[in-house]
């Protein structure tokens, strides 16, 4: 079964910091091993660094939308 998780962040690293800390919670009840989590959350963090710096250079305007999905 598939779950889908969907939200949009605002331009700024402290959104990037939530988007991380929910990506680990999900991750972590989701049953995946430690290691495997860390690697969740990095990446997590690493694409909404990417999207908030480089795709909108913190411009209050604008935002950056984020999916994740788990299932077969």
């Amino acid at each position: 079964m598939e779950q889908a998780i969907s939200y949009t962040l605002d331009s700024t690293l402290e959104t990037v910091d939530h988007a991380e800390e929910k990506a680990t919670r999900i991750a972590t009840e989701l049953g995946f091993a430690e290691d495997e989590v860390m690697q969740i959350s990095m990446a997590v963090r690493e694409g909404a660094v990417n999207a908030v710096l480089h795709g909108n250079a913190y411009a209050p305007d604008k935002r950056a939308a984020r999916r994740s999905s788990s299932g077969p």
